[in-house]
């Protein structure tokens, strides 16, 4: 099931609002931006008539409207569409990884961690960026360079291990390369 709160959020009106039989114009130009943006990220016309209640050839004359609009650089379409563009449709949740780094037991100098499965930011893990209508229903996508098409991106980091620089001295006492005084990373341990 596909979830509309983000756009709700993004447009600030309730999601019952939005699937609602409401005709107000603020209101069916934000459902109209949104059937835009989804059926410019692959949804079929069916697809997005099933969630929001409505019939696939309404779906279809909003998507036309909202794509008028925009040709003309309508104020209100453009505002919605700049609001609503960045949210991913295929996944709304946000996925976060933590390295946690610790020197090694053995003399190891260098070490390397690799992460993958980050949705690519700059296209939003689609691998094109929202394709425009080049003739009528027909939608052109180009591709993002950022992560190559794949709408995936992985991370390679390397950590090296040196000794600490404590080489600078203020007024006689020791100094860390963060600038705290004495040998403890936090500070608390000061050479008085």
């Amino acid at each position: 099931m596909i979830s509309i709160a983000n756009f709700a959020t993004a447009v600030n009106m309730p999601e019952s609002t939005l699937t609602g039989i409401g005709r107000a114009q603020g209101v069916t130009d934000a459902r109209h931006a949104i059937w835009y943006v989804m059926r410019a990220s692959g949804l079929s016309y069916n697809r997005i008539a099933q969630v929001f209640n409505r019939k696939h050839c309404t779906v279809l004359s909003g998507v036309r409207r909202f794509t008028q609009l925009l040709k003309f650089k309508d104020r209100e379409a453009v505002r919605l569409y700049d609001l609503i563009n960045h949210i991913d449709i295929n996944n709304m949740s946000v996925k976060q990884q933590i390295l946690v780094i610790n020197p090694p037991q053995y003399r190891q100098k260098t070490c390397s961690f690799q992460y993958t499965d980050f949705n690519c930011p700059a296209c939003s893990g689609r691998g094109y960026f929202t394709p425009v209508e080049v003739k009528k229903d027909v939608f052109k996508k180009e591709k993002c360079d950022f992560c190559g098409g794949s709408g995936r991106l992985e991370a390679h980091v390397t950590v090296e291990w040196m000794p600490e620089n404590l080489k600078s001295k203020k007024n006689g006492k020791r100094v860390n390369s963060s600038g705290r005084k004495g040998n403890s990373p936090s500070g608390f341990g000061s050479i008085e």
